[in-house]
């Protein structure tokens, strides 16, 4: 699945702001490996009407052409 294909299906899935929700970050940390790779550490929750999921996540993230960009996304949910 390329990147207009993720985009298409995020946006007629969440065309309702309302059903998207409003996802916040805690706890970030960042490690740096090199002059142009980082890793972040945090953990993420998704306050929605019927439901509150959340989770902890790992981004590896690297400075390509003067802008950072996720390479690598391990997300994991711990329950609603």
């Amino acid at each position: 699945v390329g990147h207009r294909q993720m985009l298409e299906r995020y946006r007629r899935r969440y065309a309702d702001r309302e059903a998207m929700g409003q996802l916040s970050f805690s706890q970030l940390r960042f490690e740096s490996l090199d002059a142009g790779t980082v890793i972040v550490l945090g953990r993420w929750r998704l306050r929605r009407a019927r439901d509150s999921p959340h989770g902890r996540f790992v981004l590896v993230m690297r400075k390509q052409q003067e802008k950072w960009r996720i390479v690598v996304d391990y997300t994991t949910a711990e329950g609603s």
